[in-house]
């Protein structure tokens, strides 16, 4: 949804010669929107997964179709430098071979769901910002290192429990969140009173979440560094977990 807003920003302030706000957008897009957002909830099962395994070809896939899309909304100003990357751009079929002969890109239905889709998911990167603020403040304090070295208790009232039910049960929450939160283990708590336990710190953004950071007391695996508590459960390999141990083979 953020790459087709960013079509039609990009496309309606083109039409009007604002080069420097199209290009300040382009930018804002690959810092805020990919790099920090994206890329990073995406680099572990990029690195880690196996070569051929769905996650990371449909990560790979959506990677392609951004590249694809970057490329076009920048030719109009990067003419030579993005010539020279459609060049190694894997094409579909019947696409020139100049991005200058290329169509300007459309997102058709996804353009149209955009606001429905930033809405539902604003909730997710706001309980990832909550979370970010109190691993900073633990990085800081010099109580972790990296994400993986901790593990995160979200403190839930019932309303924002029933909110998060749209993304799925809480066993299927508490198995997607780490990745999304690059944190090795994700626990939902919607018993416990939040507000009277000390270690719960109460979030600034979202109302009814508490948050919980510990440092995890299992041990790290070797290729991928989270702490899923299954290193060495294959016999072969050590120091590996099993995710890790299945990929390697």
């Amino acid at each position: 949804s953020r790459t087709a807003a960013l079509i039609e920003n990009v496309t309606s302030l083109w039409e009007r010669y604002e080069f420097h706000h199209a290009t300040r957008a382009l930018v804002h897009f690959c810092t805020v929107d990919l790099s920090s957002q994206y890329i990073d909830v995406c680099k572990d099962a990029l690195y880690c997964e196996g070569k051929t395994s769905l996650e990371r070809r449909r990560i790979q896939t959506v990677y392609w179709k951004i590249a694809d899309v970057l490329l076009r909304l920048m030719s109009p100003v990067m003419v030579h430098t993005v010539e020279e990357m459609w060049g190694y751009l894997p094409k579909a079929p019947g696409e020139p071979t100049s991005a200058h002969l290329a169509l300007w890109p459309k997102m058709g239905e996804l353009l149209q769901s955009r606001h429905e889709l930033d809405s539902r998911y604003k909730l997710l990167f706001r309980l990832k910002a909550e979370s970010d603020r109190v691993l900073d403040r633990m990085r800081k304090e010099k109580v972790i290192g990296k994400g993986y070295d901790a593990n995160v208790t979200l403190g839930l009232n019932a309303a924002l429990l029933k909110e998060l039910a749209q993304f799925g049960t809480p066993d299927a929450l508490q198995a997607e969140l780490p990745e999304l939160l690059n944190v090795s283990q994700v626990v939902l708590d919607g018993e416990s009173d939040h507000a009277a336990l000390q270690e719960f710190e109460p979030a600034t953004d979202v109302q009814g979440l508490w948050v919980k950071v510990v440092a995890s007391a299992e041990q790290a695996c070797v290729r991928c560094y989270r702490r899923t508590g299954d290193v060495g459960s294959v016999s072969e390999h050590e120091y590996l977990c099993a995710r890790c141990a299945g990929v390697v083979g």
